[in-house]
């Protein structure tokens, strides 16, 4: 949730078994693994995108060019 315009707090609910006794620990250790990896990629592309709003040496706050439209060849139907 968005606390300002710098700063997010971030809640992740796993949803694993109630009574997590009748899972082993390395279980649920591989089970946070690929969502874990997920969760600090998206935050680092966050936190690139943040980067970009806030930049001191362009006004704008543009990180990268703006995009520009493209011209694809008609082909004949």
């Amino acid at each position: 949730m968005p606390k300002g315009p710098e700063s997010t707090d971030l809640v992740i609910d796993w949803l694993l078994p109630a009574n997590p006794g009748d899972v082993c620990a390395d279980t649920i250790e591989r089970i946070k693994a690929l969502p874990m990896f997920v969760i600090e990629q998206d935050g680092a592309a966050c936190e690139l995108n943040q980067q970009g709003i806030v930049q001191t040496f362009r006004p704008k706050g543009y990180l990268f060019r703006r995009s520009m439209p493209v011209g694809f060849p008609r082909v004949a139907a």
